[in-house]
């Protein structure tokens, strides 16, 4: 930097940045419809139950619940988002490591629908991040992670008793 100093302005004249190789990354896109709330929070409590199955993956994740939708598939009224990255890995591999997740929710009732796509991590990172106009019950990131791991039913509970008191209205 050149000039500056004393509340000046000053110019940069060079700057030095670190690049790292480009990789593939797989997505996950998953909806997953219940009818009740008590069904969300078992979905929810199941979701807490498979989270650290995918820590080998060091997949980045964000999940959240959607209140009164409806889709030409289901009339369910709520619906769990679960968007999941998975680098370096095949669509198979993404598949197979989110199946017995997908096929709990599915023998609880829940209507599922799964898209797998891989993509250069270069193009994941220009995708949408500021969709707006829903009402969202999200996963606290405040909830200790040793919830999830020994109690996650009590991650059920919580989403049935949101979503019960109406958190979205």
């Amino acid at each position: 930097m050149r000039g500056g100093g004393a509340g000046s302005w000053g110019v940069i004249v060079s700057a030095t940045f670190q690049t790292f190789p480009t990789f593939n990354v797989t997505f996950s896109g998953v909806r997953i419809f219940t009818n009740t709330s008590k069904e969300m929070g078992d979905i929810a409590a199941l979701h807490a139950k498979h989270i650290f199955d995918w820590d080998p993956f060091r997949i980045g994740q964000y999940f959240y619940v959607l209140t009164n939708v409806s889709s030409n598939a289901t009339t369910a009224t709520n619906m769990m988002l679960v968007a999941s990255y998975f680098p370096n890995t095949t669509v198979d591999q993404a598949t197979a490591a989110l199946t017995p997740f997908l096929d709990g929710a599915r023998a609880q009732g829940a209507f599922v629908q799964e898209e797998n796509l891989s993509l250069s991590v270069n193009d994941i990172l220009f995708t949408a991040d500021d969709d707006s106009g829903h009402n969202l019950v999200l996963g606290s990131r405040l909830m200790p992670t040793s919830t999830y791991r020994d109690r996650p039913e009590e991650i059920g509970q919580m989403y049935t008793k949101l979503l019960d008191g109406g958190a979205t209205k």
